[in-house]
Order: C-alpha cells, then structure tokens, then sequence
C-alpha cells in the first residue's frame, strides 16, 4: 500500500489531536499580586503581608529573612499574613507554583528602630514618675509588680492600695437591750496617731452568739488624734443573751489584726421592747423669732423628736413633727417661727421605732 496516498488523512489526524490538547491561555497563566503598604516600619509593629495569586496555583510559599510560610491554594488563592521582624532590611519574596512551574513577587522591606513614649514623654517599657504607671506599648497602665508604689502605699493585684495604719479604740455604743428580728446600731470610734488619708482599709467582724456581722470600711481622710467612727448594722433572730465578740482587722499587704474585744452576756434579745419614758422640758425661752429648748434625757432614747401645734391640747391630732434630736442632745433651736403662740410637746424614741407618749405642753409667744 502506498503510503502517499493516506499522507492527507495521517496530517488531519495529527491536526485534530493537536487540537484536542489543552493549553494555557494567557487567561489562565499563574500571576500574583504582593501587597505590603509602603515597605516602612518601625520595630514592633506587626509587618501585614496580602497576597492574591491567580491561576489556580497549587501553593504559595512567602518568605522574610529566615522565616518562611506556605500555604496550599484552590483556583483563587487570597492570603492574610504578618510577621514581626526586627530591625534591619528585608526582602519579602511571594513564590506561585504550579505544575513545576514558579512565579515570583519580591519587595524590599526596611524595619526601623525607633523610641516611642506614651504621654508625659514615658518610654515604652519604661515606669512614670507617678507611681505605679507603666508604659505599655503606647498606654499608661497601673503595673506595681514592675513600678512600685509611693510610701504609705501597697502593691496590690497591680494597684497601689492605701497602707491602713494602726487604729487605738476609743469606745463602742450598742444597745444593752434589742427587739428580736429588728435591726440595731453598733457604733466604734477609734483614733490614729498619725495622719490617715483618704482610702485606707479595715475590716470589722462582729460575733452575737453564732451569728458573725462582717463589714468593710474604706476611711475618708483625718488627721492624726481625730475620732472616726464605723458603724454597723446588726440583728437577732433568737431570745436570751448573747456574748459580744469585735475583731478588727487592717487590710495592707497581709491582713492584720489590730484589736479584739469581749463581752460577756453583752446584749439581750427579747419578743419586745417598751417605749422610752416621756421626756420633760426643763427650759423655753424666746429669742426673737427662734425658740430654744430644754429638756431631760431618758434611758434607751436614740433621738428626740419635737412636735408643734396651734392647739394647747397634746391629745389633738394638729400636733405635727417639726424636727429631731440625737440621744445625745438635750437642747434644741426653733428657727423663723412665725408671729403668734406656738405650743411644743417632745417624745422619746429608742432605735427600734417605740415612741414614748407626748410631754407637757410648752408655750412660745412671737411677737
């Protein structure tokens, strides 16, 4: 058979096969894009790396320095990267690769050293002058652990914390008798021997048979020698007697114990309790448009409460309150009282809300 003759139909077929073979377009030729912003950066900042190749690529490899990444991709491939390099010049390298064939993207990267401060001029990493603030990375944060703290100062959780310093007991008013299940007040004065500025902090605990009261104080300032009081609230929820056990506690870098007291049999609860006695004036004299009175105290009263009327009969119900007392007082000023007669009764009442029955009347006349 003469070969000639089937020439024609042997370049056709090549010519078809040919055809059939897939090719790269220029669509389809891998590219890449490295997008890093200016190259600049100071040392410490993070050097962000974007990175979009096209072409379906089967990975990206980047590389900075010594340090080197890859990563697999699929068709378009978008990454997000960063690295923290230290200072010096680099270059950042983006490598496609498909199918053994490569596609390189190089920047040139400067890294600088440069002293940043926070406010007040304060170096990074370094403590302000105003204890116990610290700069990091451009901010101002308390940081005692690093920085310290002032004197009359401790560390404490990164914070400086007032230094409480010691307490001398003065006295403690309670009531000898309470109301079963109605709250009462315990009141402890102490003093310092040396100045106590604002912020300093105690713990007190309180013990009435087995029940414990537990309460934090946070002072404000005073001076050396001055009385400051902590108050508490307190109540029994049983009858009988009860003992009376007060612990004090300043809390500094461990938590002291600067006093206790005892008291035996120090309170009794009953079901309940009868009003004050009735107080009595002792003294009313004018002055003015002001009226200043005089009274007795009685037992158990925790204030004094003034009653006004137009009326002369205590009985009346136009007998309206006009102002208190505290237990410790025992005369009062009525101030701008208007012209004509007045007529003042005063009662007793003790912590628990029984009120004792109204005094004898007292008569003003404003001229």
């Amino acid at each position: 058979m003469d070969l000639k003759n089937f020439l024609p139909i042997i370049v056709l077929i090549a010519l078809a096969l040919f055809l059939l073979i897939p090719t790269t377009s220029s669509e389809e030729k891998v590219s890449i894009d490295l997008d890093v912003g200016s190259g600049n950066f100071f040392s410490g900042e993070d050097l962000k790396v974007k990175i979009n190749a096209f072409g379906n690529p089967d990975k990206i490899v980047v590389q900075l320095g010594s340090e080197k990444k890859e990563f697999p991709c699929d068709k378009i491939c978008e990454i997000a990267i960063s690295f923290n390099p230290k200072p010096g010049v680099y270059n950042l390298k983006a490598i496609a690769s498909k199918q053994g064939i490569f596609v390189e993207k190089e920047v040139r990267i400067v890294v600088s050293e440069q002293k940043r401060s926070c406010v007040n001029n304060v170096s990074f990493g370094a403590c302000s002058d105003e204890k116990p603030l610290y700069c990091d990375n451009g901010l101002l944060k308390e940081r005692c652990s690093v920085c310290g703290c002032n004197e009359s100062y401790f560390c404490s959780s990164e914070k400086c914390s007032l230094r409480a310093p010691k307490l001398y007991f003065s006295k403690m008013n309670f009531p000898s008798r309470v109301e079963l299940g109605k709250e009462f007040l315990v009141s402890l004065y102490f003093t310092s021997e040396a100045h106590v500025p604002e912020g300093a902090n105690y713990l007190v605990i309180i013990g009435l048979g087995k029940n414990s009261i537990e309460k934090n104080f946070s002072t404000k300032e005073f001076n050396a020698g001055e009385s400051i009081k902590f108050e508490l609230m307190a109540n029994i929820q049983e009858a009988g007697f009860f003992d009376l056990n007060l612990t004090v506690f300043s809390l500094n870098e461990n938590v002291k114990e600067i006093y206790t007291y005892f008291q035996k049999d120090a309170l009794q609860s009953v079901l309940d309790i009868a009003p004050p006695a009735i107080p009595m004036f002792s003294e009313l004299f004018v002055e003015g448009d002001d009226v200043v009175l005089s009274w007795t105290n009685v037992e158990n009263a925790s204030e004094y409460l003034v009653y006004k009327s137009a009326d002369a009969n205590p009985a009346f119900i136009s007998y309206k309150f006009l102002k208190s007392f505290s237990a410790e007082e025992n005369t009062g000023v009525i101030q701008a009282l208007e012209k004509g007669t007045h007529f003042f009764v005063i009662t007793a009442s003790d912590e628990f809300g029984n009120e004792s029955g109204y005094s004898e009347v007292k008569t003003a006349l404003i001229q």
